[in-house]
């Protein structure tokens, strides 16, 4: 899925014009658009699919998804913490980390590279708390020009 297509489709779920946001995604799901079959999971009650089917579009993704497909792995970020999925807890907890972590790498950009570093700084169920890696992801927040990345990165000294 292109940005401009995500964008629109973000921008018509704001408007509460879920129909419209719907036609679109699902047309780029029919047309092979992995990370599209994940916003159209996302969207499983506008969209008229049960939740089996949800869960089955988010697997089929994470199945299938190319590696450098930024978007899809932030869907499935989005879509593992939204507990969609089929699979427990734990794994979903994982596996939503593992797709942020990855997009982040890719580049996403500071929200994602900020959203890392509070996930080791913090720790959770499927992050441990390390503080090194934290400190990385709170530079590389930083220079990617995040405002709250340098104070934060401050405070771990503390």
């Amino acid at each position: 899925m292109n940005a401009d297509l995500r964008h629109q489709v973000l921008e018509l779920k704001f408007a509460k014009r879920y129909g419209e946001a719907v036609d679109l995604v699902r047309r780029a799901a029919e047309d092979g658009d992995v990370a599209a079959r994940v916003m159209l999971a996302r969207m499983w009650e506008a969209a008229g699919l049960s939740r089996a089917e949800a869960d089955e579009h988010v697997e089929f993704a994470h199945r299938h998804l190319e590696p450098v497909d930024i978007i899809g792995h932030l869907e499935l970020y989005g879509a593992y913490a939204d507990g969609l999925g089929g699979i427990d807890y734990d794994l979903k907890a994982r596996r939503s980390f593992e797709h942020l972590l990855v997009a982040a790498e890719r580049d996403a950009g500071h929200t994602y590279s900020l959203a890392v570093a509070r996930a080791y700084r913090t720790g959770g169920l499927a992050v441990p708390v390390d503080i090194a890696k934290a400190a990385w992801w709170y530079r590389k927040a930083a220079a990617q020009g995040s405002p709250d990345a340098p104070r934060e990165l401050e405070s771990l000294d503390r």
